[in-house]
């Protein structure tokens, strides 16, 4: 073959190469990305049950008379949760235990099984002091840090004495041992609260702190951390206490923590299916795992009989036991379990001790910037704006988990699907009449397909009407067969295109020779 030949041979060889070569590997190694799992534990699921102040102009009869439902509606909880292997940690004011002293016989029991169960019997407390027997008024929230200082003492005072008759102890570090997380109102301003919980000794923080970011993302904090004097969600590995965040009372629509948050069920089981999203992407990944916590709280006087807050707990716990405390990821993780917040507290010191100086979590603004967003984009604003519905089972038989949620803007379906192994072809059909946008979680890449043939493999997507033209933290995709096979021919042309070119330049040097 002369020169010539030969360059033009290995020119087009290296070109056809260069083009295919690049987008090959792009493939194998996201294939690669999704089909290799690791250690991730299970979200850690908490509830946070407390017991708050008394109305001060009631007569004490009465206010005794609803320490006696208070006290058996958290009998109620445990009695319930405990065949489902639910955890509580339990909280309180100062008057109610005053009043469990009074009442040993019946409330110690409770109390003990409280302890059992959450590994907590902690410390809550608004605006309230003790001057005298039930007698606990109010100092407001412009308290002074004096004040302040005996609203924590005269509740940390009367929780302390339950949980010496508990334990059967009154040794000062076992008490603390048990009274081991605080919550409340006083100080009103974070930096003396910070001061508070460094002086006082308490290893956790109660969920409240970090609900305002809520805000930012539609959704809660999803990692323990160590907060800093400034926010509860701006980390500070130095602080020597843990935030472990959580939602509000379960069911309840409002404001709370000066925010707006939606407790209602529908968007709760949302906010743990996007959590779960992320989760399972964490999983996947070449990183390291991480502590996940999911939560949410309740008043001893929310979950009365007949009250909706408690059919609200029977109907969420029944739930999430279904969907995901009961199951396991394709590579063998306990997806969820239920925990105290001592649990969560351990099981992030564990984490912590074997990754010195990483974050958690950190969130370093005061505002909403995608750019410090730690979790999956695309799942956040796809699903910001949407309830859940039900899990679909109907394409089980082809591998596929769904999940089917509804806009609240729209009132139209929302669809989440993945399949652990391979792919998938499902028909949508009935739920969408036109085209359909499809959202991959992880990437953010979008493309439009018919609803009888949406493609379903390792990364989850997020299936919905097409009616916006601007793609979630990624690009747009054409979903056309060329170039959805594109690198499956190029590697054809790589292997069947250098024989064709080299059967042509021999006849040419035949060709050639004869002349």
């Amino acid at each position: 073959m002369k020169p010539k030949i030969t360059m033009a041979y290995l020119i087009l060889s290296a070109i056809l190469l260069g083009s295919f070569l690049p987008q090959i590997g792009k493939n194998s190694s996201k294939l690669e990305a999704h089909a290799q799992y690791s250690y991730e534990p299970p979200i850690m699921i908490t509830y946070d049950l407390h017991a708050d102040p008394f109305v001060q102009t009631m007569p004490l009869d009465q206010r005794r008379q609803i320490y006696y439902q208070w006290r058996d509606n958290t009998e109620w909880l445990l009695d319930f949760l405990e065949p489902y292997g639910g955890n509580v940690t339990w909280l309180s004011v100062g008057e109610f235990m005053e009043f469990i002293l009074e009442d040993q016989a019946n409330a110690i029991p409770i109390m003990t099984r409280l302890y059992q169960n959450g590994g907590s019997l902690g410390t809550h407390s608004h605006t309230e002091i003790n001057v005298g027997p039930h007698n606990w008024p109010s100092l407001g929230y412009n308290a002074t840090e004096e004040q302040a200082r005996k609203n924590w003492d005269d509740a940390i005072r009367f929780v302390n004495a339950v949980v010496a008759k508990v334990i059967g102890s009154n040794e000062t570090a076992a008490i603390a041992a048990v009274n081991n997380i605080r919550g409340g109102h006083l100080p009103n301003n974070r930096a003396d609260f910070y001061k508070f919980m460094i002086e006082y000794g308490f290893p956790i923080q109660e969920g409240g702190a970090g609900e305002p970011w809520y805000q930012y993302f539609g959704h809660h904090i999803w990692n323990p951390l160590r907060p800093s004097k400034t926010s509860a969600w701006m980390e500070n590995l130095s602080t020597p206490f843990v935030y472990v965040p959580s939602g509000p009372v379960i069911g309840k629509v409002g404001i709370h923590a000066g925010v707006f948050q939606d407790m209602s069920l529908p968007n709760m089981k949302k906010m743990f299916l996007m959590l779960y999203l992320n989760w399972r992407c964490h999983e996947g990944s070449s990183d390291s795992y991480r502590i996940w916590t999911f939560g949410w709280a309740s008043h001893t006087h929310d979950i009365s009989p007949g009250s909706q807050t408690r059919k609200d707990v029977e109907e969420f716990v029944k739930w999430l036991n279904d969907t995901f405390v009961s199951r396991r990821s394709a590579s063998g993780n306990v997806i969820a379990k239920w925990a105290g917040r001592k649990e969560v507290l351990e099981a992030y010191l564990d984490w912590e001790s074997t990754h010195p100086g990483e974050s958690s979590f950190n969130y370093p603004v005061d505002v909403k910037d995608y750019n410090h967003y730690p979790y999956l984009k695309a799942v956040q604003q796809t699903l910001e704006k949407a309830y859940y519905v039900t899990e679909v089972t109907n394409f089980s038989h082809q591998g596929v988990d769904a999940h089917r949620l509804v806009s609240v803007e729209t009132g139209r379906p929302i669809y989440v699907l993945w399949k652990d192994d391979g792919t998938a072809t499902i028909d949508l059909s009935s739920e969408f009449k036109g085209t359909v946008k499809v959202t991959a979680s992880v990437s953010g890449n979008v493309v439009l397909s018919e609803p009888n043939a949406i493609e379903v493999s390792n990364e989850a997507i997020i299936v919905e009407e097409a009616a916006k033209s601007t793609p979630v933290g990624g690009v747009w995709v054409s979903p056309n067969k060329f170039r959805l096979l594109a690198p499956w021919i190029g590697l054809a042309f790589i292997i069947i295109l250098p024989l064709v070119v080299r059967v042509v330049f021999v006849k040419l040097k035949k060709k050639e020779n004869r002349e």
